[in-house]
């Protein structure tokens, strides 16, 4: 069983004129799968994609041990530069799985071993605009009046651009996710090259 909780997808402003709120949601599974090698795989995706490695950060790896099976809570905290030099994304994936436990299925005719259980990631991510304060060594930018003209009408179109582009950064890992799992891609274009075999079974 799957289920989308996506909350958030367009542009709500933060404190700041220059961080936008991007997308706030999760997506949970319950089922057959293997842990470690969806693990591996939401890594390696995110780091063919441009994600910076030496920003990449795991600012937790908690497991448990239950009578119903291990709970983990992973957290990363990613950045990636985007086309345009004055925005940054910034990314956290938060993973959560419950009452897992080892587990054999059949695959194409035989035996495989992996796991059953429940698991959720946690997607926020967040548009920086001039995350150096570069700006800031402009006059113009001193004045609060030309701060709001500027980001609301005198860049809007390049700030939605980039709006849209992040969106769909995090519609495409949701989809390479669930094409792992062997769901239905999010993204009806998700161009990924399929994965096999699927849910990580060897």
């Amino acid at each position: 069983m799957a289920t989308d909780k996506n909350t958030i997808i367009g542009n709500k402003k933060l404190a700041s004129l220059k961080e936008y709120e991007i997308f706030d949601g999760s997506y949970n599974y319950k089922g057959d799968f293997n842990f470690l090698e969806l693990y591996k795989q939401m890594h390696a995706y995110l780091m063919e994609n441009g994600y910076e490695e030496d920003k990449f950060m795991e600012t937790l790896y908690l497991e448990r041990n239950g009578g119903g099976g291990q709970e983990h809570w992973v957290w990363w905290r990613l950045q990636k530069k985007c086309d345009n030099k004055y925005f940054n994304l910034k990314f956290n994936v938060d993973t959560h799985t419950l009452t897992l436990k080892k587990h054999e299925s059949v695959y194409e005719g035989r035996k495989v071993k992996g796991n059953k259980g429940e698991i959720e990631v946690f997607f926020k991510m967040i548009l920086e605009i001039d995350s150096k304060e570069e700006w800031n060594k402009t006059s113009f930018f001193k004045s609060k009046y030309f701060m709001k003209w500027f980001f609301n009408k005198g860049y809007k179109d390049e700030i939605d651009r980039q709006i849209v582009d992040a969106s769909g950064e995090v519609e495409k890992f949701q989809s390479m996710i669930k094409q792992f799992l062997g769901i239905k891609p999010f993204v009806k274009d998700f161009s990924g090259v399929p994965f096999h075999p699927v849910k990580g079974y060897e």
